[in-house]
């Protein structure tokens, strides 16, 4: 045991070491802790995901984490009241109804100067409503990215094109038509078409 009455330098120096180290033990157990902070969610930054197409259509939905909350066409922000993403798609779907679309031609011959040359394809601008709906869906879950209606193939497409083996294999006979000679009698009067009537005669659907 030690004994308190030995006032040596080396019990008077562990007593004093006793001392501090139980006041600084009691100081830090009656200091109140201050309350743990948690840090806020962090938001997910705004996506944009960008559609354009034929006739410089461009679309621009905004979303902030999973949800909508603006909606572009072609520049203009349309006042939604409901941004549920099947609105939003009916909304779209309203708007491309109203814009003028051409509908797609196929290649075809016109006869021109004694022979037949290839009008080329008109592409149009027609959608096709059958796969519009279900690639909106796909592009609203997914996240921020531009998509092109034409590489999504969502317009109706000339089932001809110019370089279409079907036209090429079909000149000779074109050709030799025009080779031959028609008369029609009619009672007293003969009709003859010539080449350039039965040229104009001949033609392809350019309807697609």
């Amino acid at each position: 045991m030690l004994n308190y009455n030995n006032y040596s330098p080396r019990n008077f120096l562990f007593f004093g070491l006793l001392f501090l180290l139980f006041s600084c033990a009691h100081e830090e157990s009656s200091v109140p802790r201050k309350p743990e902070v948690k840090k806020a969610p962090k938001i997910e930054n705004n996506k944009l995901i960008r559609i354009i197409g034929r006739q410089n259509l461009e679309i621009q939905i905004e979303k902030s984490g999973h949800s909508i909350t603006k909606l572009f066409f072609n520049d203009s922000l349309l006042p939604l009241k409901n941004f549920e993403k099947e609105n939003v798609i009916q909304s779209i779907l309203s708007l491309l109804k109203k814009q003028k679309q051409s509908e797609p031609k196929n290649a075809h011959y016109r006869y021109e100067e004694d022979h037949f040359k290839i009008i080329p394809e008109e592409m149009g601008t027609r959608l096709d409503t059958a796969k519009l709906k279900p690639f909106l869906e796909l592009a609203l879950n997914n996240g921020a990215k531009t998509y092109d209606l034409n590489v999504e193939d969502c317009y109706l497409n000339p089932q001809v094109k110019h370089n279409d083996n079907r036209l090429k294999e079909i000149t000779p006979r074109l050709m030799q038509m025009l080779q031959l000679k028609l008369e029609y009698k009619f009672e007293d009067a003969l009709l003859t078409l010539d080449k350039k009537t039965i040229g104009g005669l001949i033609t392809t659907n350019e309807k697609a």
